[in-house]
């Protein structure tokens, strides 16, 4: 799954979720969807924090066969255990 789909995914559950809890009287739907809504963009900004680090990048990178070798830093050498990856 991309980003995308996650995050029209959890919207969608946020509805969902919303609505059973307005049906139970627990607040209303407009209030349940502003909170559902407001912590779906901040997971999401929290995953594509994660997923577009540098390490994430490199690894990503370091899996392509078409990439021979990737000279960086020492740090992120190190996250990576794969023999693509050196540092200068």
């Amino acid at each position: 799954m991309n980003q995308t789909q996650i995050a029209g995914l959890l919207r969608d559950l946020g509805k969902i979720l919303a609505i059973a809890l307005a049906s139970y009287g627990i607040l209303d739907e407009a209030t349940w969807l502003a909170i559902i809504g407001g912590l779906s963009m901040a997971g999401l900004s929290l995953w594509s924090f994660f997923t577009n680090s540098t390490a994430a990048m490199v690894s990503g990178a370091a899996q392509s066969p078409e990439v021979k070798q990737i000279v960086t830093t020492p740090a992120i050498a190190k996250a990576d255990p794969s023999p693509k990856v050196v540092t200068q």
